[in-house]
């Protein structure tokens, strides 16, 4: 009878390293990606500090005042990211894609184009009164549920598709303003997905920090207003500056 043969001593000790970190081999086979939120921030800033010299060189030298806003938003961004990504970490080490799934990548923003020739009317009233801060009231009442806190995603995802179908009506401005809000409907979509896969593996639910997400976010919003409005006049006159700066998000 021929004697059973053993595995090497490497192997088992790989094997011995999986299960005290608690991934299976096909899982630890797969990518597992983390850091995602600051490294989409990181991507984000470098894109935009290329892109600057060209607006400032393609148009007046005021443009490049929007440009220099937009890279702050994002490095203050860049102060919180961290902390979220290691709320997240945990997650995303057992394969649930948790503030991962939803970045697009900044390789997926418009090209970058000298000039293109805005669509719909300009968006007057816009800038007179504060639509960013109202539609950030109306999904943070939505998110927000009496329900002994418990956020209720599907209201927050309704109230933001809501928020995009009026700015369906300006679709060369404010651009600030939807990508935010895309991002809100995209982490409400994900939220529930998350917190199922995480039951599944016997995890504390990753509502929370799906939440906290959402709500800095919702503050973002808030501040909107500013830098998409300095924003008009420019892109009125064809520099489609933000517009082709972020990455649709569906």
């Amino acid at each position: 009878m021929a004697a059973k043969r053993s595995l090497p001593q490497t192997t088992l000790s790989a094997l011995f390293a999986l299960g005290l970190l608690g991934l299976s081999p096909a899982r630890a086979a797969e990518t597992v990606r983390t850091g995602c939120f600051s490294a989409h921030v990181r991507e984000a800033i470098q894109k935009n500090r290329a892109r600057r010299p060209h607006y400032a060189a393609d148009h007046s030298a005021g443009i490049r005042s929007i440009s220099n806003q937009l890279i702050l938003s994002e490095r203050t961004t860049l102060l919180f990211a961290p902390k979220l990504d290691r709320m997240a970490l945990p997650y995303q080490e057992q394969g649930i894609p948790l503030l991962c799934d939803e970045f697009e990548s900044m390789d997926l923003a418009p090209a970058y184009l000298k000039s293109r020739s805005p669509t719909g009317p300009l968006p007057e009233s816009w800038t007179t009164g504060n639509p960013p801060a109202r539609f950030a009231k109306e999904i943070r009442r939505a998110l927000r549920t009496p329900d002994h806190g418990k956020p209720d995603f599907e209201a927050a995802l309704v109230s933001a598709e809501k928020a995009l179908r009026e700015l369906d009506e300006i679709p060369s401005y404010f651009c600030m303003t939807r990508h935010l809000i895309e991002s809100v409907a995209r982490a409400a979509k994900l939220a529930p997905i998350h917190a199922e896969q995480a039951e599944k593996l016997g995890m504390a639910s990753p509502e929370k920090i799906s939440r906290t997400y959402i709500e800095l976010q919702l503050m973002a919003l808030q501040l909107t207003l500013t830098l998409d409005g300095r924003a008009v006049p420019y892109q009125a006159h064809g520099a489609p500056i933000i517009c082709q700066d972020v990455p649709p998000i569906n």
